[in-house]
């Protein structure tokens, strides 16, 4: 953990320098606040803030999990970075991708950290008038250290179980900033209580900031849904059930319900849908705020040199066949989420459903005559605009905690009016569970929530029919397409990078099996 510090300070100076910070102020050589002053000070800290969520939501800190469960083959094609994971077998606790990503995670807690500290200061000091707007601030800073925590502690620790969730080990709690004796494992029972005082603190000082469809910054509504998704993974149905049905009772956020619409939203980043949306794009043909994680694994697209107009794809990682038949001709999502093209390897050509939630991007790439060295006219970008929360996920929490109370007809009615709004008709349900688990895959496809699902309903990780075996790695096929985990296995929780551990003397334990 003390290299994290090491880190944070570059970092800190690197944002300075892409103007989310005061270019005015003293560059910053610690991880003391005492340079912010006022109200715009500390708006330059919460800007960052969502600069570094913006590019740690896609990208590995996303698709590690999806590669690692069941619903993905590698192609022969490359020679992809998470090969490891996806194997299970090469899978250790060196794994640069899950490295980078607790790293990554410790840096934003860090700058929050710092950023609060700020905060308080202005506050107390009694120089800023704005104390309103200051405490926004504060709400959406304590809100951010929530989400950075709970991502970790669904992946670095076990799902919760409240019968050893004082055993358990959680994470490393950090209060303030910490530039030296890192706290520390806590317990996963700590560590949620932890997660939920700072969606407390920000309820309180957001109730004021009214959400709004497509809302870039964290609103009342973004604390509400944190909190349901929360209350959803620490088992609470009761108070899970209540949040999520406040927030889709309210109508403020209406389900789509057309292929159009739907498409406009995962391929054009339309705002509809979407409690919390951070703000990404190209202004004025300048590099302003372009996201520089991608789920770029999908697609791999280049324009064709003999065919002008067509493209060649040359995916990493393709959809099961057994993923694509979980949705029916009728849904809506189908056809936004999946896509057959041909992809073309070793001098073959063969139509494959190809993962599409995350295309080309044009309004993501800038012109030629940019003076960025990023991207050309003709580059292809997966930039997208992050999707934080969204109104389908609340419909979905309201189903699974009313069946897990027992309200069965309460669950049914929340999954019907989703599924009709994704062009599904109503069902006669056999096994309402079965189809509560069906939709959040089919929902959620890709958007790497399937290995937290599949830890916290105990399940295998089974990769079943490939759609094509002359496409995908096979050799040996206990590691690729027949893979099967069972569902204690250890290496459902991700490991702490060693170097910490061994930084830390002993003081950060290790996850079991690691």
């Amino acid at each position: 953990m003390k290299k994290i510090n090491k880190i944070f300070v570059i970092l800190i100076t690197s944002i300075l320098f892409n103007g989310c910070f005061s270019l005015d102020q003293t560059p910053y050589d610690s991880l003391d606040a005492t340079n912010v002053h006022s109200k715009k000070d500390a708006d330059f800290w919460v800007n960052g803030m969502y600069s570094l969520l913006r590019d740690n939501i896609h990208g590995q800190s996303m698709y590690l999990a999806d590669v690692q469960a069941d619903f993905l083959n590698r192609t022969i094609i490359g020679s992809p970075s998470w090969n490891d994971i996806h194997t299970w077998e090469l899978f250790t606790s060196s794994d640069k991708g899950t490295i980078n990503i607790w790293n990554n995670y410790y840096l934003i807690i860090q700058n929050i950290n710092s950023a609060l500290e700020g905060v308080n200061k202005i506050i107390e000091s009694g120089a800023e008038t704005d104390i309103a707007g200051l405490n926004s601030d504060k709400g959406e800073l304590l809100l951010g250290r929530a989400f950075c925590y709970s991502y970790l502690a669904t992946h670095f620790c076990n799902a919760y179980n409240e019968s050893s969730a004082d055993t358990d080990l959680g994470l490393p709690l950090l209060y303030k900033t910490t530039k030296k004796d890192f706290p520390a494992r806590s317990s996963l029972k700590q560590t949620y209580e932890f997660i939920l005082s700072d969606i407390a603190q920000a309820e309180t000082l957001l109730q004021n900031k009214t959400g709004s469809v497509g809302a870039t910054s964290f609103t009342i509504d973004a604390v509400k849904a944190l909190k349901a998704r929360v209350l959803l993974y620490k088992n609470e149905w009761q108070q899970a059930y209540n949040v999520a049905k406040a927030l889709v009772d309210a109508n403020t956020y209406s389900l789509v319900t057309t292929q159009s619409e739907l498409e406009g939203v995962w391929h054009n980043d339309d705002t509809k849908e979407s409690i919390t949306q951070i703000f990404a794009g190209i202004i004025n043909g300048k590099d302003q705020e372009v996201v520089s994680a991608t789920n770029d694994i999908y697609l791999d697209e280049a324009s064709d040199y003999f065919n002008p107009g067509s493209s060649i794809y040359s995916p990493q990682a393709v959809p099961t066949q057994d993923f694509v038949n979980l949705y029916n001709t009728n849904d809506i999502r189908k056809n936004v989420y999946l896509e057959q093209k041909n992809v073309k390897y070793l001098g073959n050509t063969i139509s494959l459903y190809l993962v599409n939630k995350y295309p080309n991007n044009l309004d993501m790439v800038l012109s030629s005559s940019s003076s960025s060295f990023w991207f050309g006219s003709n580059a292809y970008s997966y930039a997208h605009k992050p999707k934080l929360f969204r109104i389908a996920e609340m419909y979905l929490i309201v189903a699974e905690a009313a069946y897990k109370l027992g309200q069965t007809i309460d669950a049914q009615t929340y999954l019907d009016k989703l599924r009709k709004a994704r062009g599904l008709e109503n069902v006669t349900y056999t096994d309402i569970w079965q189809e509560i688990q069906d939709e959040r895959n089919r929902e959620f496809a890709f958007e790497g929530v399937r290995l937290i699902d599949i830890k916290r309903w105990g399940l295998s990780v089974v990769r079943k029919t490939p759609q094509n075996e002359s496409i995908i790695t096979r050799d040996p096929a206990s590691y690729y397409n027949e893979l099967n985990i069972s569902s204690d296995n250890y290496k459902m929780v991700w490991p702490l990078p060693p170097s910490d551990i061994i930084l830390e003397e002993g003081k950060l334990k290790q996850n079991k099996g690691w």
